[in-house]
């Protein structure tokens, strides 16, 4: 396979001046990795927040503008603890919030543009370490032994760090960009991958990799696979696809089987086409978005609208552990969000104004 990298110059300069702005932030260089990441001890005396009542909204920001944070919500009350991260940290968060992974023993979060990843306790939102100096990094995944894979967007690399000194120990040279990264069949994993953003010829497929990222096989998707999400069983996941309508190419939500490596179209859409899905376990239902509607699919029923929203521009869909779903609403890019709180029945229970371009919300482990 191809193998492609960034300029070494403009690697090393976008390091050197991700390093300055860490240290700056009162944290101290614990050492820099073979491979050029630079790992920070925290030096937080923030005593934490107890996240036992919240869950974590995660707030993307907007690109360049250094806005991402998150924002604490309590479902039974309304309580909302805004911009968490920096009150803890004692510096903002960075640029583009992608991802939130939170464990028993961790709570990580991906932050795109600003080439790091933060990992923090998962009880009180206290820092624990900094790796900086990745190219692009998109999601994470974190094994039994506490390795932590990361995806990435423009390295075409699917690596893997080591979890006492965070360099990278393992890694696979790839066309294209990686994105979701779901465990499966123990420590083995699907991850999805598509075509580097902005160039060459479309990839869509689940790249299915041991634990040492060893490829073992692929399974190939519709065109532009946006989202995936696990279903109910450890096996199955739903993607979204958005096809490409300039070709005449329908979108599609399409089940993936990892045990048979196939896949089963759920639903096409030859003219609106959701942005997000979200799938409940509880109840074993589907749900999508068309504009501000929210669908469901309950098991293999035909899909139905489920409720209307008031959201300006639905960014995410978020199913909470009791089954309630949580609407993020990024309402013109330019202000502030909202997320909107419904039940399992489309009752709204409330609506919240939150951060810059909320997402996820990303419920207890």
């Amino acid at each position: 396979m191809r193998h492609h990298k960034l300029p070494l110059m403009s690697r090393w300069l976008g390091i050197l001046l991700l390093s300055l702005l860490l240290i700056a932030g009162c944290k101290k260089d614990d050492f820099v990795c073979l491979d050029g990441l630079v790992v920070y001890e925290a030096e937080s005396l923030a005593e934490g927040i107890d996240l036992s009542d919240y869950v974590i909204i995660a707030c993307e920001g907007g690109f360049t503008r250094g806005n991402a944070s998150i924002d604490l919500y309590n479902p039974s009350n309304g309580d909302l603890l805004p911009n968490a991260f920096a009150d803890q940290a004692g510096y903002a968060l960075g640029d583009i919030l992608q991802d939130v992974y939170w464990t028993n023993n961790d709570l990580i979060l991906v932050v795109n543009n600003s080439q790091k990843i933060e990992i923090l306790d998962p009880n009180n939102l206290r820092l624990r370490k900094t790796i900086a100096g990745f190219v692009s990094p998109r999601y994470v995944h974190i094994n039994d032994e506490g390795a932590i894979y990361v995806s990435d967007l423009f390295s075409r690399q699917f690596i893997r760090s080591d979890p006492q000194s965070g360099c990278i120990n393992a890694s696979i040279d790839l066309y294209g960009w990686t994105e979701y990264i779901f465990p499966y069949r123990s420590n083995d994993l699907a991850v999805l991958h598509r075509s580097v953003y902005g160039q060459g010829s479309p990839i869509s497929e689940v790249l299915l990799l041991s634990e040492d990222l060893e490829l073992r096989d692929n399974i190939i998707l519709p065109e532009d696979p946006i989202q995936m999400v696990k279903g109910n069983e450890d096996h199955l996941f739903y993607v979204l696809c958005l096809g490409n309508a300039s070709n005449d190419i329908a979108g599609q939500i399409v089940e993936v089987n990892l045990l048979n490596k196939t896949t089963r179209e759920i639903i096409r859409f030859n003219e609106d086409r959701p942005n997000r899905i979200a799938f409940d376990k509880n109840y074993n239902t589907l749900y999508f978005n068309l504009t501000s509607e929210i669908f469901k699919i309950v098991g293999d029923t035909l899909p139905s609208l489920a409720w209307n929203t008031t959201a300006q521009s639905i960014y995410g869909l978020s199913i909470l552990n009791n089954g309630d779903v949580i609407v993020s609403d990024a309402k013109d890019f330019v202000s502030n969000g909202a997320i909107e709180h419904y039940d399992a029945n489309g009752n709204l229970i409330r609506r919240v104004d939150v951060g810059y371009v909320p997402s996820e919300v990303v419920d207890h482990p």
